[in-house]
């Protein structure tokens, strides 16, 4: 493991600052092993910095820089990846957008080119990330009970009957032979 980062260390800096986001993600998937790196909750919370932010007066690359330095993955890599290549063409340019930080810049694109505020555009993105999370988890809580059903009646219930009814079986048995 630490040979893997002493390597990728020495890989991201050898490679030209364009690349570098996209190595410093795949590194990041490959050193996380169990842990799934949860993109829809970082870029919620970009999101909600971004808005906290311009909420606060910054300016729309300002508030990205600041809520990107707050967060470190994939997502902040992206967001300061896309401003970064969109410093010429503007909030405009963001509608263009690729990458886990899409939507946030999509809905900026969408407010700059129609002129509209872009707090109450990143506010609505925020609702809508929020609302989605909030049915996924309802979602795999409707899923449990039965994903449980199964330990439950092969391992949890069989061991119970045993527990319980057992020391009955046996104190019969001992009873029938003398």
């Amino acid at each position: 493991m630490i040979v893997v980062g002493a390597v990728a260390a020495v890989a991201l800096v050898a490679v030209e600052p364009a690349r570098r986001v996209s190595l410093v993600a795949a590194i990041r998937r490959l050193s996380a092993g169990s842990e799934r790196i949860d993109v829809d909750g970082e870029l919620l919370v970009l999101s909600r910095l971004v808005l906290l932010a311009l909420g606060a007066g910054s300016t729309l690359p300002g508030a990205i820089r600041a809520a990107a330095a707050e967060l470190p993955g994939p997502v902040a890599y992206d967001a300061l990846d896309v401003l970064r290549r969109s410093t010429v063409g503007g909030a405009v340019g963001f509608a263009d957008a690729t990458g886990p930080s899409r939507p946030l810049f999509v809905a900026i694109g969408r407010a700059a080119t129609t002129g509209a505020p872009m707090t109450p555009a990143v506010a609505r993105l925020v609702e809508e990330l929020h609302d989605a999370r909030r049915a996924r988890a309802v979602a795999a809580g409707r899923r449990l009970p039965v994903k449980l059903l199964f330990p439950l009646a092969l391992l949890i219930l069989p061991g119970f009957l045993l527990m319980t009814l057992g020391p009955t079986v046996v104190d019969g048995l001992r009873r029938l032979v003398p």
